[in-house]
């Protein structure tokens, strides 16, 4: 077996599976919980079946808080549920980069 052949299984075996991180949306109510509805940190509702569905509503996605790209790894502590369409706006941006990237977009600056 070649040397990134074994690294890539060895990180597909210790990477958290999707419910480990399904685990980490947010709880609303029983009555959410029952319907398989949670809202990621963003505020925005998820279903539990629609991970990795773009072409969904409430379809959702695996993020890394700390982009890959910019040395972030695959423990569950980096990884969280959310929204496709936060994730494609969040890109490769990390959580405190985000927040100042969108209020300089709301006063019409930018980086």
């Amino acid at each position: 077996m070649r040397d990134d052949s074994l690294s890539a299984l060895v990180k597909a075996l210790l990477s958290p599976s999707k419910e480990d991180v399904w685990a980490k949306a947010h709880y609303c109510d029983s009555e959410n919980e029952r319907r398989g509805f949670r809202k990621d940190d963003y505020g925005n509702w998820i279903h539990r079946d629609q991970h990795g569905k773009r072409n969904h509503q409430y379809g959702w996605e695996i993020d890394h808080v700390h982009p890959s790209s910019l040395g972030g790894n695959d423990r569950l502590s980096n990884v969280r549920p959310l929204h496709w369409q936060a994730n494609v706006r969040k890109s490769d941006t990390t959580p405190g980069l985000l927040g100042l990237t969108q209020a300089l977009a709301r006063r019409g600056g930018s980086l």
